[in-house]
């Protein structure tokens, strides 16, 4: 009887150990089934997919972030994330990342200038959450965004804005015989080229923000005077705040942009108050 019990033991033994192997090699398998789901998902997004510790050490990096630097996974696996860094203001970027770390502070929309292995200087917008275990912060992980070729039309459009707005202190000095008409005729055509722009308009306002006088030059020319100040458009809008407005890429607000401006295909724009008599009378 004493055998029998002991071999129905091993028996129970053997299969509770048969079926908790079984159940590990289950749970293995979808570990691994899930870790390639998560690396297929992160090697084909747009964006740079990284992971620190919390030292700021890279822990992970996806393949954009290889081909953007121009540095393998292997390369910066271990090494500090300022190696990737224009240097001038490395330490303080990593002071500011390793404070949000350990106070498990998410960052957001956080511009740094990175170096690719070329030295090339790369615009990159970052956002990072902390990565926590059992209620411990072990690290962050983050997605970071080339905003390079944004940051370059900003600057592009930050210079036409000053060469206009020069163009604008100078026709204040024009001759006064000309007329109003004649004035702001000399006005778009000076800001189109400094612009290099396809089209430039100036639309006057009463004191109600009714459109009074408009004159342009290239395609905003389609464009009539009572279409030219359109209520939730974005000359009111400069109107009443009376401060320019930049958009390098007028698509992502077509809610306020003229959709005759919008279907000739134009990219950026640039809107500025025209003030005179302590007011904005025009844009």
């Amino acid at each position: 009887l004493a055998l029998g019990i002991y071999a129905a033991l091993l028996f129970v033994c053997a299969a509770g150990s048969m079926l908790a192997g079984r159940a590990l090699r289950h749970r293995n398998r979808q570990l691994r089934d899930s870790e390639e789901r998560y690396r297929d998902l992160v090697d084909n997004i747009s964006d740079m997919v990284f992971a620190l510790d919390t030292e700021g050490n890279l822990t992970f990096a996806n393949r954009v972030l290889e081909m953007r630097t121009g540095y393998s996974a292997a390369e910066v696996i271990g090494k500090n994330f300022i190696t990737l860094l224009a240097p001038e203001r490395a330490e303080r970027v990593k002071a500011a990342f390793l404070r949000s770390i350990a106070h498990g502070s998410a960052v957001q929309g956080f511009q740094v200038v990175g170096m690719t292995r070329q030295g090339e200087r790369i615009y990159v917008e970052i956002n990072m959450i902390t990565i926590r275990r059992e209620g411990r912060i072990v690290g962050a992980r983050g997605v970071a965004r080339d905003i390079t070729e944004r940051k370059r039309l900003e600057e592009q459009l930050e210079q036409r804005l000053s060469d206009i707005s020069r163009l604008y202190e100078a026709s204040s000095q024009l001759s006064a015989s000309l007329s109003l008409e004649e004035t702001l005729q000399v006005v778009v055509h000076k800001a189109l080229e400094a612009t290099q722009g396809d089209s430039a308009s100036v639309t006057l306002a009463d004191e109600q923000g009714r459109p009074e006088m408009r004159v342009a030059v290239g395609s905003e020319r389609d464009i009539s005077l009572e279409e030219s100040l359109r209520p939730n458009g974005i000359s009111v809008q400069v109107i009443v705040s009376g401060q320019p407005a930049i958009f390098p890429d007028i698509t992502e607000k077509p809610e306020i942009i003229n959709p005759k401006i919008l279907a000739r295909g134009s990219r950026a724009a640039i809107c500025l108050p025209l003030l005179g008599r302590e007011r904005t009378i025009g844009v």
